[in-house]
This record gives structure tokens, C-alpha cells and sequence, in this order.
């Protein structure tokens, strides 16, 4: 008996007590990457790599880790893989930036139609998918016009660096959330390009800081960011004007775990330096909802508005994007219609219902706006959020 303990006493000693240790998946390695641990993210994209479709958005997140740890020709490589292969999306526009000297590569292979393996671990059989189902039918095919980093000359340090009427030029049209979750700050930021009282509270965050660099700070926040041009090709911004991307990568770096994700309120609340009140369309009357909403249209203050994580059931048609949110533009009382905004833009999935040929329940604008009535509202978001500034 004592030789039977022994023996398995033996063995347990000997067994491996090692943990387990998860796969990466894309979404971890993203959050290594944001924070800043690039060697680790560009290491753990390569194993995702490996093993899952060289989708346009992973090839970029991987571009982007890679670029950030100075890994610069697996960076390169990659990003020669986007333009050659998914070349009309934002990610070839981007990786253009990285690397300026693959838009002539673009241009001679569109002529000889000569490709680019993505990289000897990936494998030889798997082939891009295309992006194109996912862009509005009355965009034109080419990658987001991004702003040139510039200040103007003669600018001087610490004085604004644009005016309320700069951004009201392009208005909430100036953002386009791209690679960085960050929809709960993007909505709240083209609630306010849309707004008078917000085009000068978002004019009053930039200034000019030293030798090209911007300085942004926000209301209530005595941190302040400074974002030069890498910062913005390394963040991966996608804004089309300059003001929304400086503000986007002043945000990642504020929360650069993403951490304001969990409640739309948070980049409300950042963003206007103001108390964020919220209201759950699902335990509201359509009363309370369209009041509440009315009260900050009315009153030309900045709303958003969050849809739920699981919505979609057999019964409800897909006509909006899950755990996602927009932002709410306008509001008319008397059809019940609510017209919004995906921070996506005009790189939002275009929706349409076909049960309602007259729009009295769903009509699609464009470049990510659209109508719904209240009562399908209510169904589909969890949380409306405005602010009073």
C-alpha cells in the first residue's frame, strides 16, 4: 500500500503544473497595442495571422503593431499586401501614409495585376475578402481624404488653431471612426460639429503647441495632449477633417485601454466637460423617450444614443450595427421619425426595410444617416444620452 501511495505521489510531482495559456485572438492583441505594449501586440498579431483570413482590418491593426515596435519592414509588407489587394478601402489609404511610397506600387500593379502574399505564415490558399458590401451605394470607391498635417504659418504658440466656423465647414461629415472602437466618443463629437454652442467648444480644445505639433485639451481636464503627425499615422485616425483627428487621438491617448467604451456617457462627459444624463428607451414610455429627446434637439444640444448588445431576433429586421453608437441629429414630433448618424460615415452599412416601401418606419439618407421611427427606436437602442452645454 505505502509503494502504491509513493508511486503516485511520484507522479503527481512529475505531471506538469503549467496554466493554460489562451490563444490570441485579434481583440486581444489590439488591447496590447493600445497599451503601448507594441512588441507583445505585433507578436501576438503574427500568431492570429497564422490562422485567421488576412482580412483588410486585422492586416492593418497587424501593419499598425508592427510599425509601433519599429518593426518597419514586416510593416511595410503588410501594408504593400492592403493596397495591392484591398486597395479602394481606408486601410490602403492609411497604409499609403505609413509607407507614401506604395502609392506608385499601387499604380503599376493595378496596370500588371501582379499581387503580394501577405507573408510566408499565412496560408497560400486564403484569399481577400472584398469590403465593398459595406459602403454606402452613392459613395465613390476611393479610400477617406484625410487632412494634411499643417499649421498655419505664422501661428503662434498657445493660440487657437481653429475657428468655430472651420468646423462647422464640414460639421459631424468631418469624422469617420476608423480602426478604434472608440464609437462612444466619435458620436458624441459629431453631436457636437453639428451644433452651433459645440462648433465653439471643439474650436476652443485645439491649439498650437511647439514646432509642429498641436496641443488639445478638454473641458474640465487639465491634461493636456500633444499630437504631432506620427501620432495620428500611428493611431490610425480616419477623420476627414484635421480638428475631428487631432480631438480622436487626444481621446486614445486619454483612454488608451478603451475604457470609456462601457458607457456612451463617459464620452459625453469627456468631451463637453458637462454632466451627462441618460435615459433606457426599453423602461420609457414613448412619451418620456420623445420628450426627452426633444428637449435637447430643441434646444441645440448634443444627444447620442447606444444600441443594444444582442438585439436582433427572427422577428426584427437588421437595421443597425449591435453595441454600437450614433448620434442623434434631429427629431420630428409629429411622423415620430429620429434621424441619426453612424460615427462610421460614409463607411457605414447601408440598411434598408423591406416591409416599409414608403419610409414611414425606416428610410436610409446616406453616408451613415438614416431615419427611424420612435417605436423601432425604442426596440433597438438601450440607452439615449445627452448633455446640456
Amino acid at each position: 500500500m505505502k509503494k502504491i501511495i509513493l508511486t503516485l505521489a511520484l507522479l503527481l510531482l512529475n505531471s506538469s503544473t503549467e496554466p493554460v495559456v489562451a490563444a490570441p485572438t485579434a481583440a486581444s492583441a489590439w488591447a496590447q497595442y493600445n497599451e503601448k505594449k507594441f512588441a507583445e501586440s505585433a507578436d501576438s498579431f503574427e500568431s492570429v495571422l497564422r490562422t485567421s483570413p488576412p482580412s483588410v482590418s486585422l492586416c492593418y491593426q497587424a501593419a499598425l503593431a508592427n510599425f509601433a515596435a519599429n518593426r518597419r519592414g514586416r510593416a511595410r509588407q503588410l501594408c504593400q499586401y492592403i493596397v495591392q489587394n484591398f486597395g479602394t478601402t481606408r486601410e490602403a489609404h492609411f497604409a499609403k501614409r505609413l509607407f507614401p511610397e506604395l502609392a506608385a506600387v499601387a499604380k503599376t500593379d493595378a496596370k500588371t495585376g501582379d499581387k503580394t502574399k501577405v507573408a510566408d505564415a499565412q496560408k497560400a490558399d486564403t484569399k481577400p475578402k472584398s469590403t465593398s458590401k459595406s459602403k454606402d451605394d452613392d459613395d465613390d470607391e476611393e479610400g477617406a481624404e484625410t487632412p494634411k498635417f499643417s499649421i498655419e504659418k505664422g501661428a503662434r504658440r498657445g493660440s487657437l488653431a481653429f475657428t468655430p466656423q472651420q468646423i462647422a465647414a464640414d460639421g459631424a461629415s468631418g469624422i469617420d471612426q476608423a480602426f478604434n472602437p472608440n464609437c462612444w466618443f466619435e458620436a458624441s463629437m459629431a453631436a457636437l460639429a453639428a451644433l452651433p454652442k459645440g462648433q465653439r467648444l471643439l474650436a476652443s480644445m485645439i491649439k498650437v503647441g511647439d514646432e509642429n505639433t498641436y496641443i488639445v485639451r478638454f473641458p474640465g481636464d487639465g491634461q493636456e495632449y500633444k499630437i504631432t503627425e506620427n501620432d495620428l499615422n500611428v493611431v490610425g485616425v480616419s477623420d476627414k477633417s484635421l480638428w475631428a483627428a487631432l480631438i480622436e487621438c487626444a481621446q486614445v491617448k486619454k483612454f488608451p485601454d478603451n475604457d470609456g467604451s462601457r458607457d456612451i456617457s463617459i464620452g459625453m462627459g469627456c468631451i463637453t466637460g458637462c454632466k451627462a444624463q441618460s435615459i433606457d428607451p426599453e423602461h420609457s414610455s414613448l412619451q418620456e423617450l420623445s420628450s426627452f429627446i426633444a428637449g435637447a434637439v430643441s434646444s441645440k444640444n448634443p444627444i447620442i444614443c447606444a444600441t443594444e448588445a444582442g438585439y436582433k431576433t427572427a422577428s426584427m429586421p437588421d437595421l443597425v450595427v449591435n453595441s454600437h453608437a450614433y448620434t442623434i441629429i434631429g427629431f420630428d414630433a409629429a411622423s415620430g421619425m429620429i434621424t441619426m448618424r453612424n460615427p462610421h460615415g460614409k463607411h457605414s452599412r447601408k440598411y434598408t426595410l423591406a416591409e416599409d416601401p414608403n419610409h414611414r418606419k425606416f428610410e436610409w439618407v446616406g453616408k451613415g444617416v438614416f431615419k427611424m421611427h420612435i417605436s423601432l427606436f425604442q426596440k433597438y437602442f438601450d440607452e439615449v444620452c445627452r448633455s446640456f452645454i
